[in-house]
């Protein structure tokens, strides 16, 4: 039996969750660690992520500002951009 119900999913297993951060299975276990997601038990032994969880982490994540300080208006260049990590105060 399948718990993914589309938009309405309720629960990620931890590589699951690691594929909708695009993040890697050690940050996804420093952020359970840290309580920044809401983990459970399934039947007292499976992992789960709630979604609702995962989606709140998203909403509170810095927004970035990509700034290309070598950018004239009169050239083009391949000179690679910079991002910078803005955090809201």
């Amino acid at each position: 039996m399948s718990n993914d119900l589309g938009p309405h999913k309720l629960l990620y297993s931890p590589d699951e969750a690691c594929e909708a951060l695009s993040c890697c299975k050690t940050t996804l276990y420093k952020m359970m660690r840290q309580g920044h997601l809401d983990v459970r038990r399934l039947g007292g032994k499976k992992t789960v992520i709630m979604a609702a969880s995962l989606r709140a982490l998203v909403e509170l994540l810095p927004k970035a500002v990509i700034e290309d300080p070598f950018h004239r208006e009169s050239e083009k260049t391949d000179r690679p951009f910079l991002i910078h990590i803005k955090e809201d105060a």
